[in-house]
């Protein structure tokens, strides 16, 4: 496990659109336009589009608990006429005013002052258009930051799935995730 977090998987926690949020994140066979490579790199393929470009900025605070800034860009593209697309999506999230606690007794006691946390995650993929569906990949390397700690990771890959026919639209994905490789100022582990 990689600690605070969760490496790039902490992304999966967070309503990326409103369609897929609505759909209890239901996004691996129905996500659609540049974020699609979030859920399934296959789904990246649209032949009724050769471009799409998406931009998704929440800015929001919760006085009781945390002041989260998230911001996602992306764009996809497919290569000349073929059946071939490439996309990149890159995910930046903040969050202030995380107070370390401990639960000695089950009664919360503050054990130090407020930090910060940062991650950002980027999704590079490839996909293609197959007789009856499509396939992809992406890779995902992501960073952490908690104050003066940084954690990378770079070894992460999802492999992609779509089938689709007049009656089932069903999509799966492999993800294949490595441990993390901590900075020079810290350990998060």
């Amino acid at each position: 496990a990689t600690g605070i977090g969760g490496g790039p998987n902490a992304f999966y926690k967070l309503p990326l659109t409103a369609r897929e949020a609505s759909l209890g994140g239901a996004g691996i066979a129905i996500s659609r336009g540049p974020f699609s490579a979030f859920w399934n790199p296959a789904l990246i393929v649209d032949t009724e589009h050769r471009n799409s470009v998406g931009i998704n900025i929440n800015w929001f605070s919760n006085e009781i608990l945390l002041s989260d800034k998230l911001l996602i860009g992306g764009l996809s593209h497919q290569y000349k006429d073929e059946p071939i697309f490439f996309s990149a999506l890159w995910m930046h999230k903040k969050v202030e005013g995380i107070i370390n606690t401990e639960l000695p007794y089950d009664e919360i006691e503050i054990t130090g002052g407020e930090f910060g946390l940062t991650e950002n995650l980027l999704i590079l993929t490839g996909a293609g258009e197959f007789r009856s569906g499509s396939a992809g990949f992406s890779w995902r390397p992501s960073s952490l930051r908690l104050d003066n700690i940084t954690k990378w990771s770079s070894k992460n890959l999802d492999i992609g799935f779509h089938l689709n026919s007049e009656k089932l639209d069903y999509g799966f994905v492999i993800k294949l995730d490595s441990d993390s490789r901590n900075g020079a100022n810290g350990d998060l582990s």
